[in-house]
């Protein structure tokens, strides 16, 4: 098992397994991965994290069922802790959208952002994974390196929050909903997709209960953040 921490062996492991999977795809899908093999090789993160993020936003991309999966699953979880934290759950959400399930699309972003809080969790944690909201004053108590993944976990809980609206699970959408208001007053200088993602998980939300008022007074806050590109 590899720990997603992009060493020597993760390298080769994942460049070969990219390879592998491009050999039988249309020439530009094939193209666009043994490029991604290189950046990979050349452990250039930065520039690989932009080639996967262009990648899984790819119509051509998207319209291979399970390909997106196979490329996190062979490829990106080699080094997924190589990559700006934001970028990778910004990329696990593209993928989710390839599961066929609500239910395993939840447990993918779940994984990541599981991940993401063992790798910066105190060795003697034995709940670092846990989905439980930080308790009252936790925060102060948080390392400089858990204090900096409130933003990308912030992100894909919305993401499972509107997962489990479209589920029918309003109640455990409105609590995503309320945790992600009272962070984004916590939290400085939030990115604006993080912003987005509350938002929009918030109008969603009221949509469905029919408050339309603030469905309209949310989406107008989403649209005030969202980035053209998305």
């Amino acid at each position: 098992d590899g720990t997603g921490r992009g060493t020597d062996e993760e390298v080769r492991r994942a460049a070969q397994g990219i390879r592998e999977r491009a050999a039988n795809k249309t020439e530009p899908v094939a193209e666009a991965m043994n490029d991604m093999a290189k950046l990979c090789e050349q452990k250039l993160w930065h520039q690989l994290s932009v080639a996967i993020e262009e990648a899984v936003a790819r119509a051509d991309f998207q319209g291979v069922p399970g390909l997106l999966i196979e490329i996190y699953e062979h490829f990106i979880s080699e080094f997924a802790l190589r990559l700006n934290p934001l970028k990778l759950v910004q990329i696990a959400v593209r993928v989710s959208q390839q599961h066929v399930t609500p239910q395993a699309a939840c447990a993918f972003m779940e994984n990541t952002k599981a991940l993401l809080k063992d790798s910066v969790a105190p060795k003697s944690s034995s709940a670092s994974s846990s989905s439980a909201p930080p308790a009252e004053g936790e925060e102060a108590k948080a390392s400089p390196e858990q204090l900096q993944l409130r933003e990308p976990i912030l992100f894909i809980d919305m993401n499972v929050g509107l997962l489990q609206l479209q589920d029918g699970n309003a109640q455990n959408a409105k609590e995503y909903v309320d945790e992600g208001l009272k962070l984004l007053d916590d939290i400085v200088d939030v990115d604006p997709s993080v912003i987005a993602s509350v938002y929009s998980l918030s109008s969603q939300y009221h949509k469905v209960q029919k408050n339309f008022d603030e469905y309209y007074k949310n989406s107008l806050l989403y649209l005030a953040y969202v980035s053209t590109d998305n």
